[in-house]
C-alpha cells in the first residue's frame, strides 16, 4: 500500500521521519494490525526508540513519547533500521504519489505531537445517511419495509466499517472515509478558502475532497453549491 503524507508545516529531516512512522503506525492500527515490524533508514529515530540514543530534544522527546504510547496498541512493536539503498521503493514511491499523483496522499496540517493524544469519541450526533448502512454492517439490522431493506443490502456492498468508520470503497482510489454532512460541510469550506483552500471551481473542489481520502453521498452537487456562493 503506498501512503504519502504532505505537511501544512516545517518540519526538519528528523521530524518528517518521525511522522511517516507514526503515520505508518496509525495506518496499521486501524486495519487492527495486532503485530507491527517497521522500517526506516533513520539512524537517529531507530536508535532512540530502541533506547540506544537520548531523546534530549524537547521535540524529539515529545515525537519519542508519541511512538511509544502508539506502540501500545500492538501485542508487539519493532522497529529496524535499514541502510538508505534499502529504502529507495519507499522514496521512489513518494515521488510518484506526488509527481504523478497516482495515489491518493494525507494533508498533515499540524504536527502530530501538537494534537491530543486521545481520541474522542462522537457519541451524539444527528441521523445521518451513513446510519442505516452502519446498522446494517455492524449488527445486521434491516429497515422493515422490504424495498429500503434491498436498497441498504446493495448499496452496503460497495462500503467497510472499521471501528466507528465507515468507508467507501473506489476502483481508482484507496478506500474513501465517509463524512457525516455537518462535518461534509466544514470540509468543504476549509478546502475551498479555509487554511488548505485555492478557491477551486465547483468540479475540482469535489475532485480535491476525494483526494484527501473523503466522501459522502451529495459531494458535487455541495461543492459546486458552495462555489455558487462564493
Amino acid at each position: 500500500m503506498d501512503y504519502a503524507v504532505r505537511f501544512g508545516f516545517r518540519a526538519s529531516n528528523n521530524e518528517a521521519e518521525y511522522e511517516a512512522l507514526i503515520a505508518g503506525m496509525n495506518l496499521a492500527a486501524q486495519v487492527r494490525a495486532l503485530m507491527l515490524k517497521a522500517y526506516s533508514d533513520s539512524q537517529l529515530v531507530v536508535n532512540q526508540i530502541q533506547g540506544t540514543y537520548e531523546a534530549r530534544d524537547e521535540r524529539m522527546s515529545k515525537y519519542f513519547n508519541r511512538v511509544h504510547h502508539l506502540a501500545r496498541k500492538f501485542k508487539s512493536f519493532e522497529i529496524v533500521r535499514v541502510p538508505r539503498t534499502g529504502n529507495r521503493k519507499a522514496d521512489t514511491s513518494n515521488f510518484r504519489i506526488f509527481i504523478l499523483k497516482e495515489r491518493v496522499h494525507g494533508i498533515l496540517e499540524k504536527a502530530s505531537i501538537e494534537t491530543e493524544v486521545e481520541e474522542v469519541m462522537q457519541v451524539d450526533h444527528e441521523p445521518c445517511w451513513m446510519d442505516e448502512t452502519i446498522r446494517y454492517l455492524r449488527e445486521g439490522k434491516l429497515p422493515e419495509d422490504k424495498k429500503v431493506a434491498r436498497k441498504v443490502v446493495q448499496r452496503s456492498a460497495r462500503f467497510s466499517l472499521d471501528r466507528e468508520n465507515l468507508y467507501k470503497r473506489s476502483y481508482t482510489l484507496p478506500y474513501l472515509k465517509c463524512l457525516r454532512l455537518a462535518d461534509a460541510a466544514y470540509t468543504l469550506q476549509e478546502t475551498h478558502k479555509g487554511i488548505c483552500g485555492e478557491h477551486l471551481g465547483g468540479k475540482a473542489l469535489a475532485v480535491k475532497v476525494m483526494l484527501r481520502g473523503l466522501y459522502w453521498p451529495t459531494l458535487r452537487q455541495d461543492a459546486l453549491d458552495l462555489v455558487r456562493k462564493c
